[in-house]
């Protein structure tokens, strides 16, 4: 499948694997689970990870950095 960006919010997966905004990703196929059907698409994140998300939450080019140049799942302390 063609290999995107994931551009969504990071998240821990049910499962304990997370799924991390800026990630590039593999498109699989349509949604399978009934409730997406026709709404979202099947993608493989990095680690196996098989998750239904959004078209929006995709894009061809990689996602913009984040404000203030940090990274997701970066420590950072509240001053």
């Amino acid at each position: 499948g063609e290999q995107v960006y994931f551009t969504g919010t990071t998240d821990t997966l049910d499962t304990g694997g997370r799924i991390v905004h800026g990630q590039a990703v593999e498109v699989c196929g349509p949604a399978t689970q009934e409730r997406y059907v026709g709404q979202r698409l099947r993608v493989q994140f990095p680690g196996g990870a098989l998750v239904n998300v959004l078209p929006a939450e995709l894009s061809r080019e990689p996602a913009p950095p984040l404000l203030g140049g940090f990274t997701p799942g970066e420590q950072v302390y509240f001053t």
